[in-house]
Order: structure tokens, then sequence, then C-alpha cells
């Protein structure tokens, strides 16, 4: 389970243009405060953020308190935990940081995605969409047009179908499947994910 990185914009950041900000110009409910950074902001000028990095400077005690804080809103009230929810809103709106974007395959993580899809030579990758409404295929040759379609709630997957990523809704991690031996070392060192082993599955502070 690869997790998905916070981004931590520059200084440089208006949410009040188009460019920067994905909601400008939108007018939501009149709510001048809404806003994320675009794809091409973050690639061009955000940096990417680790879960290990803001567990240690945010003061929490594991990777499954901050998937916790993320998921606060989506859970029914018993189970939701305001003093991590406001622990992680504190430090990310005090550090220009912004959560991972809810179920998307984020810039960061394509670029990664993209490397290690050319490393091990696939000639076709496959990209469905969530309601198999607007699926895609590219050559090994096109793989670089993935950055450009700002992936939302895909699977990706190779033709032999050896290599597989999803999403999906109300989820701050990206699944990757394969049949090839990869070892978290160099899927971490190589390729810059943060990996959760399957055995280490999140669960939820319930105090």
């Amino acid at each position: 389970m690869i997790l998905n990185p916070f981004i931590k914009v520059p200084s440089t950041y208006d949410k009040n243009l188009i460019e920067h900000n994905i909601w400008a110009g939108e007018n939501i409910d009149e709510d001048d405060t809404v806003d994320y950074p675009s794809n091409e902001f973050i690639l061009k000028s955000c940096f990417e953020i680790k879960w290990k990095e803001i567990m240690r400077n945010a003061g929490f005690k594991s990777i499954n308190e901050i998937n916790h804080a993320l998921i606060h809103n989506g859970l029914i009230k018993k189970f939701q935990n305001e003093e991590l929810a406001d622990k992680l809103y504190v430090f990310c709106n005090s550090n220009s940081t912004y959560y991972p974007p809810d179920g998307d395959f984020t810039p960061f993580n394509t670029l990664k995605a993209i490397r290690l899809i050319k490393d091990f030579c696939f000639d076709k990758i496959e990209i469905l969409s969530e309601f198999d409404d607007n699926n895609i295929e590219l050559e090994i040759t096109e793989i670089d047009r993935m950055i450009d379609l700002n992936l939302r709630t895909v699977t990706i997957f190779s033709r032999d179908k050896n290599l597989l990523f999803t999403n999906h809704w109300d989820s701050f991690m990206t699944i990757l499947s394969t049949n090839y031996n990869i070892e978290q070392e160099i899927l971490e060192n190589k390729y810059g994910f943060e990996i959760i082993k399957p055995g280490n599955s999140f669960t939820l502070d319930l105090r």
C-alpha cells in the first residue's frame, strides 16, 4: 500500500490565481477560502511531505492516527476523533501544507509510477475510470502522457496483468499489486514511494 504524500506549497502560492488554485474563480457557495493547488503548480513549485515526517513533526504516535485524522469527516460520529483531526489541521494550516487529495492518483506518485513502468518495460498500460466511461490505453512510448491526464479514482494496469495501481474514494492511499518481486526497499529508495506492507493494515483509534 502506497501512502499518498501531503503537499507543501511555497510562499508564492496565490489561491486567487487559476494557475495555482483549482477552485479559483468557481465561487463555491461564495466561499473564497476554498482552495487546493493545481497539478501543474504542485509539480512545478510544491514539495511532497511523507506521512512519517508529519508523524514526527506534528506529534502523532503512529501513521494510523494520521489516517484516522484524514478520514475523520467520513466516519460516523462515534468513530470520529476530534483531537486527532484538529491536531492534523492545525499543523498543516500553520505549515502551508495540504492534505493528500481524496481518492486521487497524486501528481508526485504519478511521476514515480511512470518511472517504474518504464523501467519494467511494459508494452501497454490501460487506465480504467471509476465508472468505466473514460478508459484509456497508452503505449509505452506514450506513458509520459499520464502526468497530463489528472488521474482521479482510476485503476492502472499493464496489459500482461503483472502490475496494478488503484485508488478509491474516501482513501488517501494507493494500492500497488504486482507479480514481480519488487522489494519494499527498491520501491522506497529508488522510486520514492512511501510504503506500508499489506500485513500492517490500518486500524482506527477508537478512544
